[in-house]
């Protein structure tokens, strides 16, 4: 599937909840303990979690294997995306929430691609250039949930570390097909995806069979218990996945379960709070109608399916929906098919506007419409109330066609009601205490209203919401004035430590009446809001904040962390623990304390110490048992539970991985090896279709450079070498020869020596050289050397020679870096003259040459200047030089000048 896709589901899902996280709760007043509420749906507690105040981490984890060239060839997906990213930023910025939002591509690998950002008017640029980039992110090899979802998990943990009670952490995971594992070729695709996986160390890849076996262990990893699913599901992150099916149906049984546990404990253990929700889209209207309904928190959007109206408007063609003037706005997804379809909105006062294609807005009496054609057949509209003329009454979409079709919408009415918690209350509860509490209602600006004044019906209900999702009632369907009435909690016999106040409010739209004529009122969507509170044991006993975070580990070595311990009394570890998260591998975790009974309970602290029997790859977590008493012992003790966790990476073996380093190499290493010097050989020559050299000489020292003033480039005197049909691999122009080499480093890029009589020279602003001699990448073009005297090199002219193609493509962007740095680039090469004098004349014996040649005479400088009339052919280029600062030379020079090379032994 596209990248891009995935991104959008998850930004929309944000918003949604954010913007319709006032969700309706429960009512009736009571303390008792209730049962866990498996009810509640993920989405919906992360909406509720932001709408209250925490700060919203949402992944997007999109797939970007090959496959998504088939089943998005178009990048559709990517425009979906991006539109609903538009929609949560509204969303987030009318409700003030805190929203930042990251995106990961995944195939063989992870790999975030947007770091954690702001949701705001102001980053929604951004965040839209990042999606854009998966239209093209559709060639990985592998569909790897393992990797995926551990890199995501890694990711959620890193960004919440410390403040995990008060982040409201997601992953949206698309994928456009089943968890696959690509056998390796063994021509060094390897070194990119990897030998093996980390769920299946040392599994060798190379064969279907081996692959499949390797993508067997990584799916029992998944959701065994403690695995990683588990281990997602252990640092309280929601995982909403998206199945992205095309013609090729692949089967995500797999991935639903990852994502929602199963049925009957089919995918791990850690099953409450309800984990997270999967959803099937088989095209792009699909994809949007599933957006509708995971971003909705607790409920189901308003939906119906019909047939079209034929003709004229039709009853049956109709969703009607009743709005009152507790609504501020309507968001519709309607699609319709049929030859001649179109889709109309009717006011109460029987008006209809036509939503043509493309975009549009329109006013039509008290109500804004503004609607956009995100696919042939689908149609995204907002109605936004601007005045009470018509808008009171049954509004409709209607939807027309020349023949039969089939119709569909899905209606979000966003009410002007929010539930609220007096924000004087104390966010503490304490055991064996009763607590006031007040809630209440206000429009979505934060004014109070009063329950009487609401127009329809308003229902208000809160309850304790606990660790592990177990729920305590405090009010439950509270009506009229019954909503703002205070009530006094006691939280009962729960177990201390952090949970959470739920507060949801469903509202109903006043019924619609005229003359005879009754239209019942509309079921809004509920808003919820989630509020972090602490409960706490009485008084005199210590207040255990946090939790253990034991870091990070590759080793079976103790960790130790420590728990703060506020006020009076003390506390000891019992040693009962409940392990949710471990690693494959791992068998046994031991946790100790010094304080192991009341007798040696701690004050201020409680040092414990984790021992992993041996180490995997993953989290280790869970809860552990920690007893708390009064220092006078005067009341019996209570227990607390607290989560601990400690990340592990499992090192490399280092003694099998010689060994099998060794058996490798001994069964045929070198054979890859030459394949890859072989393949280096064939790509080590020079590019392009010619070279041309420009030299010009000068004075350049500490005091002055000849360059100051820019460089006296004489056209007539500069020289080509045509490579077309030459030996790209020994090039000789301007009295040089480029000669490439393929170096030692069988998977590094070869390079260009630039062999001349004269061995102190350097490359470029970093004057880079290999015992004396310039050295250049293989593209030689749009780079400069500079070279020493060889009779002078410690005060004689320098030199500077730019290499360049036809029509001296950056000639002047060198020339300025060569004025920059000529001065330092010389005091480096003449220190390394300085290190070593012979080298700037050696004494070698010219077999080309009717006379010997000496350090000190360069043969090939000055050639027959009758020559420059043809600089195109080979033998010519290397006889015409670009300067006169040297006497004639005696004999011809050699096409191919005998100087040796500083690394022949290197190709």
């Amino acid at each position: 599937m596209s990248r891009r896709l995935s991104v959008v589901p998850l930004v929309l899902l944000l918003g949604l909840l954010l913007v319709f996280s006032s969700l309706s709760v429960p009512q009736a007043t009571g303390s008792s303990r209730g049962s866990t509420d498996d009810k509640q749906t993920a989405s919906a507690r992360i909406g509720g979690c932001i709408a209250g105040g925490g700060r919203g981490q949402i992944l997007l984890l999109i797939d970007r294997s090959g496959s998504l060239t088939s089943t998005d060839p178009t990048g559709a997906r990517v425009d979906a995306a991006q539109y609903l990213v538009s929609q949560m930023e509204q969303v987030a910025t009318s409700t003030s929430a805190h929203i930042d939002v990251a995106v990961a591509g995944f195939d063989a690998t992870y790999e975030r691609t947007l770091n954690w950002t702001k949701l705001t008017a102001s980053s929604l640029g951004t965040v839209r250039q990042d999606l854009d980039s998966y239209r093209q992110a559709n060639r990985g090899v592998d569909t790897d949930y393992w990797v995926a979802l551990d890199g995501a998990r890694k990711e959620i943990a890193q960004r919440t570390k410390g403040a995990r009670d008060s982040s409201c952490s997601m992953i949206v995971w698309f994928s456009d097909g089943q968890f696959d594992i690509e056998p390796r070729d063994g021509t060094g695709t390897e070194g990119v995806l990897g030998e093996d996986k980390p769920y299946a160390a040392g599994m060798p890849l190379g064969s279907r069979a081996q692959a499949d076996a390797a993508r067997e262990r990584g799916e029992r990893d998944l959701c065994r218990p403690g695995g990683l699913a588990d281990q997602v599901r252990s640092q309280q992150t929601a995982l909403i996945g998206v199945g992205l099916s095309g013609s090729g149906k692949p089967d995500f049984t797999l991935m639903k379960n990852v994502a929602t546990g199963g049925s009957g404990g089919r995918c791990g253990k850690v099953t409450s709070p309800a984990p997270g929700e999967f959803f099937l889209a088989e095209n792009i209207e699909d994809l949007f109608f599933a957006f509708d309904a995971f971003s909705s928190p607790g409920r189901e959007p308003l939906r119906r399916e019909t047939a079209t109206c034929q003709g004229r408007p039709c009853a049956e063609g109709t969703h009607t929906f009743v709005l009152d003037t507790s609504i501020g706005q309507v968001h519709a997804l309607a699609s319709t098919t049929g030859a001649g379809a179109r889709v109309l909105v009717k006011n109460p006062k029987g008006e209809t506007v036509q939503l043509s294609k493309s975009s549009g807005q329109k006013t039509v009496g008290g109500a804004k419409l503004a609607w956009k054609w995100v696919s042939e057949s689908a149609v995204s509209v907002d109605i936004t109330r601007q005045g009470d003329a018509n808008w009171a009454g049954p509004w409709g979409l209607v939807f027309l066609a020349d023949q039969k079709g089939k119709a569909r919408s899905s209606l979000r009415i966003f009410g002007d009601l929010v539930p609220t918690w007096d924000a004087s209350d104390p966010r503490e509860l304490t055991l064996g205490e009763k607590t006031p509490l007040t809630f209440g209602l206000a429009h979505t600006d934060g004014k109070p209203v009063k329950p009487a004044d609401v127009a329809g019906e308003a229902e208000l209900s809160a309850q304790l919401v606990l660790r592990d999702g177990t729920t305590v009632p405090i009010v439950q369907g509270a009506k009229g004035e019954q909503i703002a009435k205070p009530v006094e909690f006691d939280p009962g016999s729960v177990t201390p430590g952090p949970a959470k106040v739920s507060v949801e409010l469903k509202v109903t739209t006043a019924d619609w009446r005229d003359g005879n004529r009754t239209v019942s009122g509309t079921v809004l969507e509920p808003q919820s809001k989630e509020f972090p509170v602490e409960v706490k044991a009485p008084a005199n006993y210590p207040k255990v904040t946090g939790a253990l975070d034991f870091g990070q580990t590759e080793s079976t070595d103790p960790r130790t962390a420590t728990l703060a311990l506020d006020g009076e009394g003390c506390a000891w570890l019992t040693g009962e623990t409940n392990m949710t998260a471990t690693p494959e591998g791992v068998k046994t975790v031991t946790l100790a304390s010094p304080a192991k009974d009341q007798s040696s309970c701690a004050s201020g602290e409680l040092e414990v110490t984790l021992t992993p029997s041996e180490v995997g790859n993953g989290l280790v977590g869970g809860d552990v048992t920690v007893m708390t008493a009064p220092q006078d012992g005067s009341a019996e003790a209570l227990a607390v539970t607290v989560p601990f966790s400690l990340e592990m990476q499992r090192p490399r073996d280092t003694g099998v991985f010689l060994l099998v380093l060794i058996g490798v190499t001994l069964l045929g290493l070198l054979i890859p090896i030459g394949l890859l010097y072989g393949a280096k050989y064939l790509t080590a020559r020079v590019p392009g279709t010619s070279v041309r050299a420009i030299s010009v000489r000068g004075r350049i020292d500490d005091s002055e450079s000849f360059l100051d003033a820019g460089a006296p480039i004489a056209q007539d005197k500069a020289q080509t070498a045509i490579l077309e049909g030459n030996d790209r691999r020994n090039v000789p122009i301007a009295g040089k020869t480029l000669k490439a080499k393929v170096g030692l480093d069988p998977t590094g890029p070869g390079h260009v020596i630039v062999e001349q009589a004269s061995r102190i020279a350097g490359a470029g602003s970093s004057a880079e050289n290999v015992k004396g001699l310039a050295r250049l990448p293989l593209a030689v073009q749009g780079h400069w050397i500079m070279t020493l005297d060889s009779t002078d090199p410690v005060a004689g002219d320098v030199e500077v020679t730019f290499f360049t193609a036809a029509g001296d493509p950056g000639l002047e962007e060198m020339i300025d870096d060569a004025r920059s740095s000529a001065r330092e680039v010389v005091a480096s090469l003449r220190d390394q003259f300085a290190q070593d004098p012979t080298a700037a004349a050696p004494a070698v014996v010219d077999e080309w040459s009717t006379t010997p040649s000496s350090g000190g005479f360069d043969a090939w400088s000055d050639p027959d200047p009758a020559a420059a009339g043809n600089p195109t052919s080979e033998t010519d280029s290397s006889r015409i030089r670009a300067t006169s600062a040297q006497p004639p030379v005696t004999g011809e020079p050699p096409a191919h000048p005998p100087t040796s090379s500083p690394d022949d032994d290197a190709w």
